[in-house]
């Protein structure tokens, strides 16, 4: 709640949608415009209340001082570094602690695009061909 400060007024759209929905009720004469309006409207809440959290989580992770696990959020004080975490048991480092405080969102994107590379392929050995004469590709 601290994190988010003067913010919530981005959320007072929704106090418009739920007006919407009592009108859509109440006024049968109006449903056809308060079901256009009220879908531009919720596409718009939902944007702006997703984008809030986004900004409360990415807040909340800077403002907390205390080492943390990054995949449970347990408080890793007095643990020794690059250990595993008593919680969730997956391994940590400070390193990669404050690489995640530094930007959340990034740091998740460029986690998973690293665990989603193929493992390396076996070395091989380049070697001559045992084709003689000349080759399609002109080599």
């Amino acid at each position: 709640m601290a994190h988010v400060g003067w913010r919530w007024v981005f959320l007072t759209p929704a106090v418009g949608l739920v007006l919407m929905g009592a009108a859509y009720v109440f006024y049968p004469p109006f449903r056809p415009a308060i079901l256009i309006l009220g879908a531009k409207l919720l596409v718009f809440v939902v944007a702006v209340a997703l984008s809030l959290a986004g900004y409360v989580i990415r807040r909340a992770a800077n403002v907390r001082r205390e080492p943390f696990c990054i995949h449970c959020g347990y408080n890793l004080t007095g643990l020794p570094d690059h250990y595993r975490c008593p919680e969730c048991g997956r391994p940590y480092s400070w390193r990669v602690i404050a690489e995640y405080r530094r930007d959340p969102q990034w740091f998740i994107e460029r986690w998973h695009a690293q665990h989603a590379l193929p493992p390396p392929s076996a070395p091989f050995a380049a070697r001559r061909s045992r084709r003689r004469g000349r080759t399609r590709d002109g080599t």
